[in-house]
């Protein structure tokens, strides 16, 4: 008797003075009590950029163990997972942005890095037109490199110039922009005959810090004539 009693579904079991209830839950796990909690947050192995000789990516000295609710820069590309193009399609889409006529992506300075099937790597120049007073990158500029992205994406899947246009537009801004390249990557999870469902990311191009995310929605429609580009 002076101990503690606990029930928990059909099990009864007395605890002396110095033990503490232990909750057991599905699979036998056995859950700390309250009284029991704080102790540090999980880990997860992840892959991190470390200067060690001989270390490839994936290997021992490669990866580490962090908080799992850290924050980590990791340097991804998502290139890698869409197909080639033909080079009569990655010559033509390479050269988005370098029109003759100074169009909204010639304006913006935006070059082409890297153009696949469903996939664009797209780069903003830094300079201080596309900031705003307190010297960060204004969210419309962001916002426009998202939207820009996805265009050779799309448009790489044709022999044939098709029109698209923007019908829906998200973007999330995770940090500020300061005196560096944005690099974007946009790419197609769901493409149908007349709607493209495109996500992109954008990193700061020295820290590799995510700037932004974004859900873009596009129509696709055929162009009728050639005469409708306007070149």
């Amino acid at each position: 008797r002076g101990g503690r009693g606990c029930t928990f579904g059909r099990e009864r079991r007395r605890y002396g003075p110095g033990e503490t209830p232990t909750l057991t839950g599905a699979g036998g796990r056995r859950e700390p009590h309250e009284e029991q909690r704080g102790r540090p947050p999980p880990t997860a192995t992840v892959d991190v950029d470390v200067d060690a000789e001989g270390a490839g990516a994936g290997s021992e000295a490669h990866r580490t163990s962090v908080p799992s609710l850290a924050s980590v820069v990791v340097t991804t590309s998502r290139a890698e997972s869409f197909a080639p193009l033909p080079p009569h399609r990655y010559q033509r889409w390479m050269r988005y942005g370098q029109n003759a006529t100074t169009f909204y992506p010639e304006l913006l300075g935006l070059v082409v890095e890297d153009v696949r099937l469903d996939y664009c790597r797209l780069r903003l120049p830094w300079r201080t037109e596309i900031s705003q007073v307190f010297g960060v990158a204004h969210g419309g500029a962001i916002a426009s490199l998202v939207d820009s992205a996805i265009v050779p994406a799309i448009g790489a899947g044709y022999d044939d110039p098709v029109g698209f246009s923007t019908i829906d537009l998200s973007v999330q801004f995770l940090r500020a922009l300061r005196d560096e390249d944005a690099v974007a990557e946009g790419w197609i999870p769901k493409r149908g005959g007349s709607i493209a469902f495109c996500e992109a990311e954008v990193r700061a191009a020295t820290s590799g810090e995510v700037v932004a995310r974004g859900l873009v929605t596009c129509k696709i429609s055929r162009v009728k004539d050639r005469s409708e580009i306007r070149r």
